[in-house]
């Protein structure tokens, strides 16, 4: 199991064993990086400790928890997480500033308790298996272990093709669960049992109705959340784009440092953010390192990106990711990201189409289903709009918010999938949708949503595992937990007014970011996907469609097809296209896997 995982901890490994427990952890140093070994054992109470992650309040707590009466034989933020279990138990976790999944043998009690941090930034899984459970940061090594049957659940099939990756605690395998953020497990002698520590809603704040714009209040978070992020005993860079989260973060590192480097992706089209990105390097006085991956980079890579994940995994800002991620890790071991600022802040345009929703719901029903007909979102021009009307006919929550987001629509996943197509896959992240009784406004309910699903399970998931796949711990700083409990239901204006969107933020990030980057528009990270699979990546659009490619064991071949088709003739399919290749790639995997076992 270790040894599979020996991308995540390059510099050691570790073993625990105690009775019917035991613990394998790889380590990338980067704090203490003299004592900080693991696993840890606590001399107050036997416990033991493997950890993955960083804690970033561990100072503060180590001092708490020694005026407690603690004695640490390190400096590690491990060890401090550990004697914080001791101390408080798993009801306090709540007050555990980091990114961490971690796992701790107690045997004052016989009990194994594992974590994951509030936002889930680091992974974990987790299934029950002879008796106990299996944990691990990646599939990969669940499956090492020889005690989880390597068997697709079928049913997610329709759960990717909506969404692009599997969803909050599911996975593409039968038996293996992720365990949720902001979630402890205990195992006992008498099983499992489940403990939310964190919850977005529940710990929010809650703000008065008259509420003045929080400016200092905010702008004294981000830069304490970024001091904190930059705790290391290792260099520290950041990814770099021309928007304004990770301007922001960059501009609040430049002001701790007097080096930093910095990186950003571009793919040679007039298009790329990197001119912006070299613009705000310029005036930060950054070392820059651009990263152009060409066409032929695409194809070279997306094997590569295809394991890393070990599920199907659709979003194609993976490849860009992970080649800027391994040109990072020449020159530092931690970068800091502005992932989460757009869900958090409000910077994605649908949330100002979500706006609408009331006006929606006074149409007449037919010209809305006019307008959302499904065709119109295969033409360029008009696919913005048919999904607007789409979206928006929608009475439900879970569907709605689905809809601007999802990859097949109900019809398309019918044809795909026949008759294993699920009827109502939004039914898997129903219950992540707030309640109109904890959030009436559907727009800052929207958001919360997205934070605890498309953030946790692709985005998230995309940037951890395509850094740590290169032995690089990403660091995500605007989302700080307190950041989070500060806006996450803080008043819609404050993030959404009109067509304006991250409001506060931008109010905020004016002391420090030049006011051209926070004019300019949105601009996504995608890279040029339709170009790569009209060129380097054509022949293997073919051989997945082919009578013996794998892929027809869980998609209708000709459906399949006929959407490859259908982009060749210009329509917009290239997201669908890619999904099914992704899709194609993991197949081939699972096939080989499958013939293995028989023999």
């Amino acid at each position: 199991m270790a040894a599979a995982l020996v991308h995540r901890g390059p510099d050691s490994e570790g073993i625990h064993q105690r009775a019917d427990v035991g613990f394998a952890v790889r380590r990338l140093k980067v704090i203490d990086l003299a004592t900080g070994d693991q696993p840890i054992r606590s001399t107050c109470s036997g416990a033991t400790i493997v950890y993955n992650g960083e804690l970033y309040n561990y100072r503060e707590l180590r001092q708490e928890l020694v005026d407690r009466g603690h004695h640490f034989s390190t400096m590690s933020d491990t060890e401090v997480a550990l004697h914080f279990y001791e101390e408080y138990g798993v009801g306090a976790f709540h007050r555990l500033n980091g990114i961490f999944a971690f796992a701790i043998d107690d045997p004052r009690t016989g009990s194994v308790v594992v974590a994951r941090d509030h936002l889930g930034v680091k992974p974990l899984y987790y299934a029950e298996a002879k008796g106990g459970v299996v944990f691990a940061s990646e599939p990969k090594a669940l499956f090492a272990s020889e005690l989880v049957v390597r068997r697709v659940e079928r049913s997610a099939m329709a759960t990717y093709l909506t969404y692009g990756h599997a969803t909050p605690d599911r996975t593409m395998y039968a038996g293996i669960i992720k365990l949720p953020a902001g979630m402890a497990l205990t195992r006992t002698a008498a099983g499992i049992s489940l403990h939310r520590y964190w919850d977005i809603v529940e710990r929010a704040r809650r703000w008065p109705r008259d509420a003045q714009l929080p400016t200092d209040e905010l702008a004294a978070l981000l830069e304490d959340a970024v001091a904190r992020n930059m705790l290391s005993d290792v260099p520290v860079g950041a990814f770099l784009s021309g928007g304004i989260d990770s301007g922001l973060v960059t501009a609040l590192m430049r002001r701790r440092t007097g080096q930093l480097h910095t990186y950003s992706v571009g793919f040679g089209l007039p298009s790329d953010e990197t001119p912006h990105a070299l613009e705000v390097a310029r005036a930060l006085g950054t070392e820059h390192t651009p990263v152009i991956v060409t066409p032929r980079d695409a194809a070279d890579a997306i094997a590569d990106v295809s394991v890393i994940y070990d599920e199907p995994f659709a979003d194609e800002a993976a490849v860009p990711t992970y080649l800027m991620s391994r040109r990072a890790r020449q020159d530092v071991t931690v970068v800091l990201t502005g992932e989460g600022g757009d869900e958090l802040f409000g910077g994605y345009r649908r949330y100002a189409a979500e706006q609408a929703y009331g006006a929606a719901r006074r149409l007449p029903p037919a010209l809305l289903s006019i307008a959302g007909r499904t065709g119109l979102e295969r033409v360029p021009a008009l696919r913005r709009f048919g999904q607007t009307a789409r979206a928006l006919r929608e009475t439900d929550r879970a569907a709605r918010y689905s809809v601007w987001t999802e990859t097949f629509h109900a019809e398309e996943r019918t044809r795909l999938l026949g008759e294993r197509a699920d009827r109502d896959p939004y039914r898997v992240v129903q219950r992540f949708v707030p309640t109109r009784d904890a959030i009436r406004d559907d727009v800052i309910a929207m958001m919360v949503f997205e934070l605890r699903t498309w953030l946790v399970d692709g985005y998230l998931e995309k940037v951890d595992k395509a850094t740590m796949a290169t032995s690089l711990e990403a660091r995500v700083p605007l989302l700080d937990p307190r950041i989070v409990e500060f806006m996450a239901l803080a008043p819609r204006h404050w993030r959404i007014s009109g067509r304006d969107t991250k409001v506060l933020l931008r109010t905020v990030a004016s002391r420090w970011v030049d006011r051209a980057v926070l004019r300019r528009p949105k601009q996504g990270f995608g890279p040029p996907i339709g170009l790569w699979l009209r060129t380097t990546l054509a022949d293997r659009v073919d051989e997945m469609v082919a009578p013996s490619a794998a892929l027809g064991d869980f998609v209708e071949r000709g459906a399949a097809r006929a959407i490859i088709d259908d982009f060749r003739r210009g329509a917009w399919r290239e997201r669908q296209v890619w999904s099914l290749l992704m899709l194609s790639l993991w197949a081939e995997r699972e096939r080989a896997a499958s013939a293995l076992r028989a023999a």
